[in-house]
């Protein structure tokens, strides 16, 4: 099945898998954020973010925690709001 298509300033939770070490295999998580940039092989969300979306976000914000996520590690995508 095909994810859903996002735009900057989506909020979404991401299934996607990151490694294990020994034996575990591959271990799923769940990312919850803003959708703050993206292109073909990845998606960058930002989690406490602030909840005025007319306050642009800003890279250097130690507020906010950004995390990466690979495209083909994503299992799953679903819309917050």
């Amino acid at each position: 099945m095909p994810l859903p298509r996002v735009r900057k300033g989506d909020e979404i939770a991401i299934d996607f898998l990151d490694h294990g070490e020994s034996s575990q295999g591959p271990l799923e998580f769940t990312v919850y954020g803003r959708v703050i940039s993206q292109n073909k092989n990845h998606i960058v969300v930002a989690s406490w973010v602030y909840s005025d979306t007319a306050k642009r976000f800003r890279h250097d914000d130690y507020n906010v925690t950004q995390f990466t996520i690979v495209r083909s590690t994503i299992r799953a995508i679903r819309f917050v709001r």
